[in-house]
């Protein structure tokens, strides 16, 4: 499967997404400050702005088809996510043949760039785009039903995960975050834990035979972190073309 790469090593144009609201809203007040650091790095850039959910795979899509192929994005790992699924056309086809993220992360948790030695601070980030080599990145594929109850499928670059660990990032997301990465999905976890029910799972590993059993999570990742700096897979490897699967028990 065709996957994005990290953004090369010296100064290009790039097509730039931001989402104002990343990092509790702070991104949008100090994207002026941001856009100076861009320019005196002599990266020279056409930026959009998300306005909601999935906003962010919508312009990344754009941009690309649109003939830019360095994707610059601003923002947390639910933007960074967003941005990933940009790079594929709804039937699953690249949008851009020869396609390039670079990452600055501006977020609560920003457990992606934890697994690639990204740097958080922007400046240090900047650097990194410019001075950096492009490598392949593994990319998940997974199918579910939406809230609704329709079939969907989504694409990700970290970690996907299904049970309690789901239902705290979304008591989270509705938060203000206010606390910051760790404490913010640890308190999440906490008053999750105190009202989850852990539900029957059906799981079958490497096409085996599929188990039914009582569960609490299940992760499947490519990178290590999630949480707000939780290592949960410490052998996994962003490029070795293999899941790392943790199930948690009753």
């Amino acid at each position: 499967m065709p996957s994005p790469s990290v953004f090369p090593g010296k100064p290009l144009e790039a097509f730039l997404v931001v989402n104002p609201r990343s990092a509790n809203g702070s991104t949008g007040a100090q994207w002026p400050r941001f856009a100076r650091m861009l320019e005196s790095a002599g990266v020279q850039v056409e930026a959009r702005f998300t306005e909601g959910p999935e906003h962010a795979t919508t312009l990344v899509r754009e941009g690309l088809l649109a003939g830019h192929r360095r994707i610059l994005v601003v923002g947390g790992d639910g933007t960074i996510n967003e941005a990933v699924n940009g790079f594929f056309d709804p039937e699953g086809r690249a949008t851009h043949p020869v396609a390039e993220l670079g990452v600055i992360c501006r977020g609560t948790g920003c457990d992606f760039i934890k697994s690639h030695g990204i740097p958080k601070r922007e400046d240090l980030a900047i650097a990194r785009l410019l001075s950096g080599t492009p490598h392949a990145l593994d990319i998940g594929k997974v199918t579910f039903r939406d809230a609704s109850g329709q079939p969907r499928h989504r694409y990700f670059c970290n970690i996907a995960e299904a049970g309690m660990g789901g239902a705290a990032v979304d008591r989270v997301n509705r938060t203000s975050k206010r606390l910051g990465g760790f404490a913010s999905f640890l308190l999440g976890t906490l008053r999750t834990f105190a009202t989850y029910r852990n539900p029957l799972m059906t799981v079958s590993f490497d096409d085996g035979p599929a188990e039914t059993l009582v569960a609490s999570n299940l992760v499947v990742g490519l990178g290590r972190y999630f949480g707000g700096g939780m290592c949960i897979l410490p052998e996994a490897v962003v490029d070795d073309g293999r899941f790392d699967v943790l199930l948690m028990g009753d």
